[in-house]
């Protein structure tokens, strides 16, 4: 992911990772072309916890507009069927905000299986949109409004 032109991902939290390194636990490397400079930021506490669990999917994407000079990243994290987004509000210090913390069930989401509420995919959409797929439909969730917008079938073979 791109932003304030430096070049950031986020670590995976995989079981090959052994536990007593400074890179057991999820964070963010940034790289900044211009300078050479690479840095580490920390991801905070509560994103952390449970991140090796393997329902654990996290994922980092731009929060504000590319005109704007203090966009900002923001962090989100699948865990155990519970969506949590954070926006990193002080870049230099790491310190982070949670904006949402919504339960999948609690969307209320079209599913006539409950084994087909299982997100196979997602991502953030225009700094305000959660855009994630299940088994049989692709959902659109608004951020602020915390609501579903829409939903389409999709025939995908997962």
């Amino acid at each position: 992911m791109h932003c304030r032109g430096v070049v950031h991902f986020i670590s995976d939290c995989s079981t090959y990772i052994i536990r007593n390194t400074p890179y057991f636990r999820p964070y963010i490397m940034s790289y900044n072309f211009d300078n050479e400079k690479l840095r580490m930021l920390r991801i905070s506490k509560e994103a952390r916890r449970g991140s090796h669990d393997r329902s654990c999917k996290m994922r980092i994407f731009k929060r504000d507009k590319v005109s704007d000079p203090n966009q900002s990243i923001c962090l989100v994290r699948l865990r155990k069927r519970v969506f949590t987004i954070w926006v990193l509000r002080e870049y230099e210090s790491s310190l982070w905000k949670k904006i949402v913390k919504i339960r999948i069930k609690a969307m209320r989401l079209l599913e006539s299986d409950p084994s087909d509420l299982r997100v196979k995919d997602f991502f953030l959409l225009n700094r305000e949109f959660l855009v994630f797929a299940t088994q049989k439909k692709v959902y659109l969730y608004g951020s602020s409004d915390k609501r579903i917008h829409k939903f389409w079938d999709h025939q995908l073979e997962w």
